[in-house]
């Protein structure tokens, strides 16, 4: 682990771990429903997540993190999830490839499944259990996390709680135990997000992602142009991510554009986030998904990026 200083004056430690929610998938797996926590009230926070020892770690197993737009998979192992492999699902025979090359590079037999996006989910269910795959559950935003006690709740709305949201805080709360976690998930959505110590999630909030704001900015005018923020790589000849910042000010249509969603992305997190830290200030802040090694740069706010 080591701490670098972003161009803006903030701090940020960087990690070399990857993929938290396929990571907190591993704990979700091992944790004992006869040692659940008591609860009161379903709409009140309780004390949450126990978990088992590491030794119970299955083998010749897979966790599969599908989200709005692409595909995650990663092999649980007895300390984490390795071999992450990335896609995105436009299509059955796309997913079907990905699993291919999946067992071909490792083979596994059990398959757990986090969603956030049923019809993608139910296709690689498919696919899998036509490889003879068993599927052994499938994390949905449907409140199962919160009814089966496997974490404590803290929202009024338990059944409409994104299970990303809530994985990626559980692993979190497992990376700095004894602490409050403030996790920003940087995808087709960028949500921050609130669990205690006791893993009790307790919210957030919830925004466009870069993408997102720039296809709202495309969709919502008359002239102003579709675009990919951030440029895609081979467009630009740079594949550094603290190099891809947006110039401020930008001076074409484009520039502006990039630089209007970058640092609203990026003023929005630095905000949300002091905002939580006045109710939590000891609170560990944890930056993860696609977009998030780009805005990380720009944070002022000191952060793990994972």
């Amino acid at each position: 682990e080591s701490t670098t200083d972003p161009p803006r004056g903030g701090q940020l430690v960087e990690t070399s771990e990857r993929g938290k929610r396929l990571r907190s998938l591993r704990f979700l797996i091992h944790s004992s429903p006869s040692q659940a926590p008591r609860v009161n009230s379903y709409n009140k926070p309780v004390v949450g997540l126990n978990l088992k020892s590491e030794s119970t770690v299955p083998t010749n197993s897979v966790g599969f993190d599908v989200g709005n737009s692409t595909i995650k998979a990663g092999w649980f192992s007895p300390h984490t999830v390795d071999g992450i492999r990335t896609a995105r699902h436009h299509s059955s025979e796309t997913v079907e490839e990905f699993v291919d090359l999946a067992l071909a590079e490792r083979p596994f037999q059990r398959a757990y499944i986090a969603t956030v996006n049923k019809t993608a989910s139910e296709r690689l269910r498919d696919v899998l259990i036509s490889r003879s795959i068993e599927v052994i559950r499938t994390f949905e935003s449907d409140g199962s996390l919160f009814e089966d006690r496997i974490v404590g709740c803290g929202v009024d709305t338990p059944r409409t709680t994104g299970v990303d949201r809530v994985l990626a805080s559980i692993a979190a709360v497992s990376l700095s135990p004894g602490q409050d976690v403030i996790v920003v998930t940087c995808g087709s959505a960028i949500t921050v997000n609130l669990m205690t110590q006791d893993a009790v999630f307790q919210g957030g909030a919830i925004l466009p992602g870069l993408g997102m704001m720039a296809k709202s900015l495309h969709e919502g005018t008359a002239a102003l142009p579709r675009i990919t923020c951030p440029p895609p790589p081979e467009s630009t000849g740079i594949d550094s991510a603290d190099r891809m910042i947006p110039a401020m000010p930008g001076r074409s249509t484009i520039s502006a554009m990039r630089s209007g969603i970058y640092f609203t992305g990026v003023g929005a997190i630095d905000r949300l986030v002091h905002e939580l830290k006045l109710i939590h200030p000891g609170a560990e802040v944890y930056l993860t998904g696609g977009d998030a090694e780009l805005l990380s740069r720009g944070l002022a706010t000191r952060h793990q990026f994972h």
